[in-house]
This record gives structure tokens, C-alpha cells and sequence, in this order.
């Protein structure tokens, strides 16, 4: 089939004769494309690559079977762009070593804790516990802020209803730490040596601005009957 193919367009006379004018139009419209920004719309810039390289490709071979494997290469290329592009950012991103386990990201239309890197996204979890993956190629077009585990340790303390003990109090606490997405890490939870019905929970934040959110919710675990 790609023989036949290849006498096929080996038998046109336009591929030999228009190859220097397809290589001429193609660096011509490349310059333009980058003059006028038109080369960030999807379907210019390979199409653009295909005449170039086809053309030189005819020049340099004398064969038109280069237009049949540029065709088969650009067809799989449209296919797997995506997926070659999350590889190579992925790469990227575990060599920058900014984005890491832990950390807090805000980004356009994205936000939360990152859970797991992985080879075609990365896994968030957002302030109301849901998980969300982050396209790698996202995270390398788009700028975003980043803060890193523990950047903010503060305590916080909670009234405790007469109705229960210390250790209700304590487990309710741990039970909602562990899935609380703006908690990095838990120090340790203790009476107040002021008021004995007062807790202490020592915790490392992931952002300083989080800190009202976290005392609410506490509040409003431990202070509940």
C-alpha cells in the first residue's frame, strides 16, 4: 500500500517542480505566523512544518515517499501531542523540584494540596476535599503560586463544651485533621495549662491566610455538644 502510494505521488509532477516554491511559501508563512501570532492556533504551525520539511525532503532525496512518512508522522503526532507533552513536563517539573508533596498550589481555575506527581498530571486536593488531577502541560504554560509545607506553624485553641470529655474532644480533632486540606502537618493536640477546658491543637499550616479557616472549623467540631 505505501509503495503504491509512493508511485502514485512519484508520477505527480507538481511534487518535483513546486518542491523549492513549498519550501520558499512554507519559511514565508513560518515568519509571518511568528510576526503576527498567528502560530499559536492548533493546526498552522504542523502544517507549516509539513510543507517545509517535504519540500527539503524532495530536494535532498529526489523521492516523494517523504511526503507518505512526514503524513504518517504528523498524523501520529496530532494523536499523542498531548500525551508527549505531559511526559516532558512531568520531567520538568521533578527537576525544578517546586511543586513537591504537600504544597499548596493556586493557579488559573485550579487549586489545592498536591497529593501525587504523576507521569500525565498531578493530583490536588482542594479545600472542600475533593480530588482533582492538573494536566502536567498546565502547570508548565500557566503561572501559579506555590506554598511549601510548614511555611506557617501556628496554635490554636478551642473551648470545650461541658457536654464531653477531653479525649471526645481529641479524636474528633485527629479525625478531622488528617482530611483537612489546609493542614500539613499536626504537632500535637493539649490541654490549655490556663483552662483545662481549653485545647490546644499546634499545627502547621499551608498558608498564613488559612489560619481563620481552620480556628471556624475547630470551633466548630469541638465546641459542638
Amino acid at each position: 500500500m505505501i509503495l503504491f502510494i509512493q508511485e502514485t505521488i512519484d508520477k505527480l509532477t507538481w511534487a518535483g517542480e513546486f518542491a523549492p516554491l513549498l519550501v520558499c511559501l512554507s519559511v514565508l508563512f513560518w515568519i509571518l505566523a511568528v510576526r503576527l501570532r498567528f502560530i499559536q492556533r492548533p493546526f498552522v504551525q504542523p502544517f507549516i512544518l509539513l510543507l517545509f520539511l517535504g519540500g527539503m525532503g524532495y530536494l535532498i532525496l529526489g523521492s516523494a515517499f517523504v511526503w507518505v512518512v512526514l503524513c504518517m508522522l504528523l498524523g501520529l503526532g496530532f494523536a499523542m501531542h498531548t500525551l508527549a507533552f505531559d511526559l516532558v513536563a512531568s520531567i520538568m517539573i521533578r527537576l525544578e523540584h517546586r511543586v513537591i508533596v504537600n504544597s499548596w498550589i493556586d493557579g488559573k481555575g485550579f487549586s489545592g494540596r498536591v497529593q501525587a506527581l504523576g507521569w500525565r498530571g498531578v493530583e490536588l486536593c482542594d479545600r472542600w476535599g475533593r480530588f482533582i488531577i492538573v494536566p502536567n502541560r498546565f502547570l508548565v504554560q500557566q503561572s501559579f503560586t506555590i506554598s511549601n509545607p510548614g511555611d506557617y506553624r501556628t496554635e490554636i485553641q478551642c473551648w470545650i463544651s461541658p457536654n464531653q470529655t477531653l479525649l471526645e474532644a481529641e479524636k474528633k480533632i485527629l479525625h478531622w485533621v488528617y482530611d483537612a486540606p489546609w493542614i500539613s502537618k499536626l504537632y500535637g493536640i493539649y490541654p490549655s495549662t490556663a483552662n483545662e477546658r481549653i485545647i490546644v491543637v499546634e499545627v502547621s499550616l499551608l498558608r498564613a491566610e488559612d489560619e481563620n479557616k481552620v480556628l471556624r472549623a475547630l470551633r466548630t467540631i469541638v465546641e459542638q455538644s
